[in-house]
């Protein structure tokens, strides 16, 4: 007869005890904890929401550097090579954080969009650049607008 089985003797109910008292009160200790446990995932859902918020910004923040170092270099306000490392920091910055936010639980299509931009930005950079074919489509619409 084990310890459990003597308390039963003695008018305690044992661990493994089915009765209604026993079981409505494993129940109520369950659903505290799980109210316990609702709260914190909610906590930690408010966090990581915040923190992908402000990943994304930093990357659209990181995209819009890129176009005014692209803008300064058209104009000539910026050495080349300084333009270059700008560019190329920005960028490495933008693919770190497409990295982080590619690891969570963001779908393709934010990658994507974001990836697009990215390539879109480039396309800008080679028509200001100088790449034959981008400069005649940049010089239509320019020439369209202005």
């Amino acid at each position: 007869m084990g310890i459990s089985d003597r308390d039963y003797i003695k008018g305690e109910h044992p661990p493994y005890c089915t009765c209604v008292y026993c079981t409505n009160l494993r129940l109520s200790e369950l659903e505290k904890e799980s109210e316990k446990n609702k709260r914190l995932i909610n906590q930690i859902r408010i966090r990581r929401i915040i923190s992908n918020v402000l990943l994304i910004l930093f990357a659209f923040i990181c995209l819009g550097f890129m176009a005014c170092t692209v803008y300064l270099l058209y104009q000539q306000l910026v050495s080349l090579a300084e333009g270059i490392i700008i560019i190329l920091l920005s960028t490495l910055i933008f693919s770190w954080i497409v990295y982080i936010l590619s690891r969570q639980r963001y779908g393709f299509k934010l990658i994507f969009l974001l990836v697009l931009i990215l390539v879109f930005i480039g396309c800008i950079i080679g028509a200001f650049a100088g790449i034959s074919p981008l400069n005649e489509y940049k010089d239509k619409i320019i020439n369209v607008f202005f």
